[in-house]
């Protein structure tokens, strides 16, 4: 996401690029799991075994990407008067989101455009609820919380260890609950923190500014590098005995999949400094990245039938590069033309009527 004033004050701490490469594996990780699904198919244990195992791990890129999006949106300056931070928002987040659906709207709709009322309509349409059937569900789900934060980040942005400990118990037995009750006849309604399908995802937001304090010894860490293990094998066994419902969204593994992602992520990244400038060129751009590599995907499925094959794992790396590439290019494209002028514009008239 193009990187606005509101975070300016954090892109020049030290550990910045630790984020920016976190960012990047999980958008890495989202081409990969759409393209493994698009053209890997597997027919034997050994490659069963694979896929689960791989699918769990890259599943981990959604709570990577709304851990991150809560460690800095609940931690914006105090002075900043809540006006600028909607205006700032409504600039970074909604316009890009807004323009790069009208365009998949259009995509969609291609090539049956009827009347300018019509399109008008399916854009309408798009942005209130069709959309959230696709890939873009992850902005549906995190721009509230983004909009809510505000309001969050009192309650969330200074926990006590005492209070993480208990959040922490109480989050994974309602998500152990909870897996339980939805792969098995278990009626399970209540619901924890926040109504909904994706508490998980609220909860890692909300945790954001505070998960590196609370895992901040080694004993800790080690301790969740045991239990993400645990959960590894726990979700490779969950798909071969087919409980997989909500098994990489609303579940206690998924957590510590995700919590041991980041930190192993994080350490990793001290080793790749030398991709400092690559990295923290494209990481700025990752929404775009994502709001647009799907209709890429499926346009490479199209030139190439072919790799809805067996055999077709070692297509599945290029076709992730090559999606990556695409989605790169493109995303800069819309946001030169596009986006820029049009949170230009915007921000423009916002001021003159503010003055």
């Amino acid at each position: 996401m193009p990187r606005t004033h509101g975070t300016h004050a954090i892109q020049h701490k030290q550990r910045i690029f630790d984020y920016d490469f976190m960012r990047f594996v999980a958008i890495c990780f989202v081409l990969a799991i759409h393209a493994s699904c698009l053209t890997y198919i597997a027919t034997t244990p050994v490659q069963w075994a694979y896929t689960y195992t791989m699918r769990n791990i890259l599943f981990t890129c959604n709570g990577l990407f709304f851990l991150l999006a809560g460690k800095f949106a609940l931690t914006r300056q105090a002075d900043e008067h809540i006006s600028t931070f909607y205006m700032k928002k409504v600039s970074g987040l909604l316009i890009p989101f807004a323009l790069l659906a009208l365009l998949r709207t259009l995509y969609n709709l291609f090539p049956h455009y009827e009347t300018a009322a019509h399109l008008g309509k399916e854009f309408l349409l798009a942005l209130l609820a069709e959309l959230n059937h696709s890939e873009y569900w992850f902005m549906f789900t995190l721009i509230p919380l983004i909009f809510a934060a505000p309001f969050l980040a009192p309650a969330f942005k200074q926990l006590s260890r005492e209070k993480m400990n208990w959040l922490f118990a109480l989050t994974i037995i309602w998500l152990a609950i909870h897996f339980v009750s939805s792969n098995t006849t278990l009626p399970f309604e209540w619901t924890w923190i926040f109504p909904g399908k994706y508490v998980s995802f609220f909860f890692l937001f909300c945790i954001g500014p505070s998960v590196e304090q609370y895992f901040e010894n080694k004993r800790a860490r080690w301790i969740l590098y045991f239990c993400g293990l645990a959960a590894l094998i726990a979700c490779v066994i969950c798909n071969y005995t087919a409980h997989t419902e909500q098994l990489n969204d609303n579940s206690p593994m998924h957590i510590a999949l995700v919590l041991c992602m980041f930190f192993l992520l994080k350490n990793i990244s001290h080793f790749l400094v030398f991709m400092r400038k690559p990295i923290e060129f494209v990481a700025p751009y990752v929404i775009y990245i994502y709001l647009i590599h799907m209709p890429i995907e499926y346009e490479l499925l199209r030139a190439f039938p072919q790799l809805e094959q067996p055999n077709s794992f070692f297509i599945f790396i290029p076709f992730t590069l090559i999606t990556l590439i695409g989605s790169f290019v493109l995303g800069l494209v819309v946001h030169t033309l596009l986006i820029k002028p049009s949170q230009k514009l915007f921000l423009k008239v916002a001021h003159l009527k503010k003055s």
